[in-house]
């Protein structure tokens, strides 16, 4: 799945703060649980509640680590350790706020040419410290699990993950089985594993000769029916540098911006919705 650090206040189920501090550094999971095979995001916001400008030289990067039920660090994915630094200097009331799946960061690829990463069924610990310019460290743990798919949701993952081996050992430029997936996410449209499955869907399409139109077509369902997804921001960032015109942009981040009314996405396009009417 493509990886995107993106601006996003979401209102959460487990959480904590770093208080007490100039810059506020708030980390949430939007679930206690979530299914096997699914995205597993994690919010970040880093608010100052000072008078005063925090510059970023002044900020320690927040360091994390997951650690599985069999009390074993589970390795990160990428080639250096993973931490989050603030990105500019913070002026008194201004928050940043990014998202990022955790199966991006830690999980496995079961199948070469998959996109999806999965982490193992089972509780997990999310582990999360920082330190102070005194050299105190600040730590908290968030924990969630990871569960087994069962009814309707076990159905899709099943013929999900037999599409994929299939694709897996004949190519992804398969018109018959990409067919597969697309069949699979209309009869199931509302499975938490539907981002996943478009995602797919529109990256293989691209790689099909006369694919592209196609692939343009799934990227604009993610974007709106799918709008709250974390997938759905980076496709919207995608499209919104594709405009060409100021007037293009502003309407299309207000459609976007009503498709997820009441929701902490909202709050990401609204903020890129000023900034482009402040252009």
């Amino acid at each position: 799945m493509r990886k995107f650090i993106v601006a996003l206040l979401l209102g959460c189920l487990s959480f904590f703060s770093f208080a007490q501090q100039p810059l506020q550094v708030n980390v949430s999971l939007s679930k206690a649980s979530y299914l096997y095979g699914a995205p597993i995001d994690i919010y970040m916001e880093y608010k100052n509640t000072s008078d005063s400008i925090i510059r970023s030289a002044d900020i320690s990067p927040v360091n994390m680590r997951l650690i599985n039920d069999r009390g074993e660090i589970v390795a990160y994915r990428w080639s250096v350790p993973f931490y989050i630094a603030p990105r500019h200097n913070y002026q008194p009331n201004e928050s940043d706020n990014i998202a990022l799946d955790l199966t991006e960061l830690y999980g496995s690829r079961k199948f070469s040419k998959a996109v999806t990463a999965y982490l193992e069924s089972g509780a997990y610990i999310l582990e999360i410290s920082s330190a102070t310019k005194k050299g105190e460290i600040r730590q908290t743990r968030i924990e969630f699990k990871v569960i087994e798919p069962v009814g309707e949701e076990l159905l899709v993952h099943n013929k999900f993950q037999e599409i994929i081996r299939d694709m897996d050992r004949q190519g992804c430029q398969n018109d018959e089985k990409i067919e597969e997936l697309v069949r699979l996410h209309e009869s199931y449209p509302n499975s938490v594993y539907s981002t996943n499955l478009l995602g797919i869907i529109e990256a293989f399409y691209k790689f099909l000769p006369n694919g592209y139109e196609k692939a343009k077509l799934y990227v604009r369902e993610i974007i709106e029916k799918y709008t709250v997804s974390s997938m759905a921001v980076g496709f919207v960032l995608g499209e919104l540098q594709g405009k060409k015109t100021r007037q293009e942009k502003v309407e299309f981040l207000r459609m976007i911006k009503r498709n997820s009314k009441n929701t902490g996405m909202e709050k990401i396009y609204g903020k890129l919705l000023e900034e482009e009417l402040a252009k």
